[in-house]
């Protein structure tokens, strides 16, 4: 069975963006990665869609939400890492859960921040709303459990695949998308974006 991560994917109503803004300005220094559920389109899918964020480990907690620090690479763009005070985040520690229940995501380990792995490339793209996080071949959708319902849980992020059998994501389970927000001079980073927006 083939897979993909593509935006590229025959799903136009989930992958339609309609803009021309650049959020490549907020994808940098030390943020919080929210974690939004994703509704039927990334135009759609907004911070008021927040069900968490992610801890120092890269899991989806309730509120336990680590500081994460975009470090600055050489060019290609896929070459900036994230890291928290573990280390840094990827998916490729093959100690995590996989997401068994899915049909083409099955072999796939979550995400984690800790040493020792190879570095994973994380950007944003440029016509997005807001600042959401991508990696590898404009994987910008991902995938959980469910909703965090205490402070104790943390919850497994996975890259999302699809494909013919398994055309709207792992049933069950949730499609999110990690949305970068910048700590530093937070008011001013919401106005800047709104006023990019049209929005003010």
């Amino acid at each position: 069975m083939k897979r993909s991560t593509s935006l590229l994917s025959p799903l136009s109503v989930i992958f339609r963006t309609a803009y021309a803004e650049d959020v490549n300005f907020l994808f940098t220094g030390q943020a919080h990665i929210s974690v939004l559920n994703f509704t039927t389109s990334y135009e759609l899918t907004t911070p008021n869609n927040s069900i968490g964020c992610l801890n120092a480990r890269g899991a989806l907690t309730l509120n336990d939400c680590a500081v994460f620090t975009k470090t600055e690479f050489a060019a290609p763009l896929w070459t900036q890492q994230i890291v928290t005070a573990r280390g840094p985040c990827s998916f490729r520690d093959n100690t995590t859960v996989t997401n068994a229940k899915s049909a083409y995501g099955w072999d796939d380990h979550a995400l984690s921040c800790t040493e020792g792995y190879e570095r994973e490339g994380f950007y944003t793209v440029n016509g997005f709303k807001y600042p959401f996080l991508c990696q590898g071949n404009i994987g910008c959708l991902h995938e959980t459990t469910r909703v965090p319902a205490t402070n104790i849980d943390e919850l497994p992020i996975w890259e999302y695949h699809w494909g013919d059998s398994q055309m709207d994501g792992t049933p069950g389970q949730l499609r999110v998308v990690l949305l970068w927000e910048p700590i530093s001079n937070k008011t001013s980073t919401k106005v800047k974006l709104a006023s990019s927006l049209g929005t003010i």
